[in-house]
C-alpha cells in the first residue's frame, strides 16, 4: 500500500507550480482551484478566530457572521442560520484560487488554519496542459454511462451538482470560459481537467490529510491531453476522436477492436496520480511561509496590496 501522508512541517514555499514531467514531454501545471473547510467550533476556538478580526463581519444569506477578503481569495462564515446544521458544523472557510496564487498570506489566517482542525469538505484540483480541449479525450473510467453530461461546451463525469460525497471529472477550455465571461484574459495552458472531490468531514483533515484517497482515486481516471501523440494509426485516432463526449461510441465498433482502444486509452492517460504527488508540497505550501504578515481585518487591504 502507498503510504504518502503529508507532513507540513517542513513545507516550503515555492514560486512556481509548473512542472517537471516527461509524459509526451507537455508542458502542464496543476494547482488548487478551490477548497471548502468546515468545523464543529468550541466557544474557545470561536473566540480564537474573532480576537484576530475584531470587526469586518456582517451577516449574509446564510450565516450570521460572514468575512469576505475577495482580493485574497478568503472567506470566513460562522453560525450558519439552519439550526439543523449546527450540530455536524459552525464553521466553515472557502478558499479560492487567488488564495493559491498568493505568496504571502496574513498571519491572522494562518493562525486559524494551523490552530483548528478543519475538516476538507471541497478541494478542486485542476491539471492544465497547452494542448487544445478539442484534441483531448477524457474517458469514462466505469460502466455507468449515464453519470456524465456535455453542458456549455463543458463535459462531466459524476453528478457535478450533488452537494454530497463524490468525486467528478470536468474538461473544458479555459480561453473559451474567459470569452464568454468578456475577461480579456488568455490562458497559456488552456485545456484544464479538473477533478472535484467532496468529502465527509471526518475523512479528510487540512492538517493530517489522508493524500492516499486522493491518490488511489487519480488513478482510476482516464484522460489523454493529446490524441495526436498516441502510438497507433490515424484511423485508430479518428476512431477515438468520435469518442468525445460520446462514451457510447466505443459500442458501436467490433469487440476486438473496443478492447484495443481501452488498452491503449488506459496505456496512453495522464498519470493525475504522480503529477499530483510530484507537487503536494508546492499545493499545500501555503500552511507555511518563510514571511508573513500580523494584521487584523481593519488593516488587512495594506497587505494586500
Amino acid at each position: 500500500m502507498i503510504n504518502i501522508v503529508v507532513s507540513f512541517k517542513n513545507y516550503k514555499r515555492r514560486k512556481s507550480n509548473k512542472l517537471n514531467t516527461t509524459n509526451n514531454n507537455i508542458d502542464k501545471k496543476v494547482s488548487i482551484d478551490t477548497m471548502i473547510l468546515r468545523v464543529k467550533l468550541t466557544d474557545e476556538q470561536k473566540e480564537f478566530i474573532y480576537d484576530r478580526f475584531y470587526y469586518g463581519f456582517h451577516r449574509s444569506k446564510h450565516y450570521r457572521y460572514s468575512l469576505y477578503f475577495e482580493e485574497m481569495g478568503f472567506t470566513l462564515q460562522l453560525s450558519p442560520k439552519k439550526s439543523v446544521l449546527h450540530s455536524y458544523f459552525n464553521g466553515t472557510i472557502t478558499l479560492h484560487r487567488k488564495f493559491f496564487q498568493r505568496e504571502y498570506i496574513p498571519h491572522s489566517i494562518i493562525d486559524i488554519l494551523t490552530s483548528i482542525d478543519w475538516s476538507i469538505v471541497r478541494i478542486d484540483i485542476a491539471f492544465d496542459y497547452k494542448t487544445s480541449k478539442q484534441d483531448s479525450l477524457l474517458f469514462k473510467h466505469h460502466g455507468n454511462s449515464k453519470d456524465a453530461s456535455y453542458e456549455n461546451e463543458t463535459y462531466y463525469i459524476g453528478n457535478h451538482k450533488s452537494q454530497k460525497k463524490s468525486h467528478t471529472l470536468v474538461n473544458y477550455d479555459r480561453n473559451i470560459k474567459e470569452i464568454k465571461r468578456g475577461t480579456g484574459i488568455e490562458h497559456e495552458y488552456g485545456n484544464r481537467l479538473e477533478t472535484r472531490f467532496k468529502f465527509k468531514m471526518a475523512d479528510m483533515k487540512l492538517n493530517n490529510m489522508n493524500q492516499e484517497l486522493i491518490y488511489n482515486q487519480l488513478k482510476k481516471y482516464l484522460f489523454l491531453s493529446n490524441i495526436d501523440q498516441l502510438n497507433t494509426n490515424g484511423y485508430r485516432k479518428n476512431r477515438i476522436r468520435k469518442m468525445q463526449h460520446k462514451y457510447k461510441q466505443l459500442t458501436l465498433y467490433d469487440k476486438k477492436e473496443a478492447a484495443t482502444i481501452k488498452e491503449l486509452i488506459k496505456a496512453s492517460r495522464e498519470p493525475l496520480e504522480e503529477i499530483y504527488k510530484l507537487n503536494i508540497t508546492n499545493l499545500f505550501s501555503f500552511i507555511e511561509y518563510k514571511e508573513v504578515y500580523v494584521i487584523e481585518s481593519a488593516i488587512l487591504k495594506e497587505a494586500i496590496e
